[in-house]
């Protein structure tokens, strides 16, 4: 026969077994995260934790809007484009943890308002060309890049470095 002492000894142990369980998933969760993998929503920025951490662009061109909003620990990657996909761009930020890789890099200095940007326009051997602003704000190295012109297996991509340009420096006077 189970005294009522033994059955309460049982109920106690059972209690923190399980409470102990608890707070390990928990903390597992919260502690052991794979920040690998991203994570993308349409059209919204607002679920992304340090967004506020991070000057948006607030001059477009005409008809461009965000596609795709992706998301991973440190990186965030902002896709731009227009109805007829003949006008996309990349926005990107990286948290730079003031490591030499993560700093802003380029060809040629660029003028963002206070702010010193660094411009790569490159074309490669099959005729593609590349093109991309970046400049450190706050922390992070905010970018904004496309292939302009030819671009194999899509229209033609009509986005120019004026208007990446104007892009950036909408980001850099925030």
């Amino acid at each position: 026969m189970v005294t009522v002492a033994q059955l309460s000894a049982v109920v106690i142990a059972l209690a923190l077994v399980v409470g102990a369980a608890g707070f390990g998933i928990t903390r597992g969760f919260l502690t052991e995260t794979d920040h690998s993998a991203s994570v993308c929503r349409l059209r919204d920025v607002h679920w992304i934790p340090v967004i506020s951490q991070v000057a948006l662009p607030t001059s477009l061109p005409e008809g461009v809007s965000l596609t795709t909003a992706c998301y991973s620990t440190g990186d965030i990657a902002l896709w731009y484009g227009n109805e007829e996909n003949n006008k996309v761009l990349l926005v990107s930020f990286v948290a730079n943890n003031f490591s030499q890789d993560s700093a802003p890099t380029g060809d040629v200095p660029l003028k963002l308002g206070d702010l010193l940007g660094y411009v790569t326009d490159k074309t490669n051997p099959d005729g593609t060309r590349f093109y991309d602003v970046t400049f450190m704000r706050r922390g992070w190295v905010h970018g904004v890049g496309a292939y302009i012109g030819k671009n194999p297996g899509h229209p033609d991509n009509q986005v120019t470095p004026n208007e990446l340009n104007a892009i950036a420096l909408s980001m850099a006077e925030q």
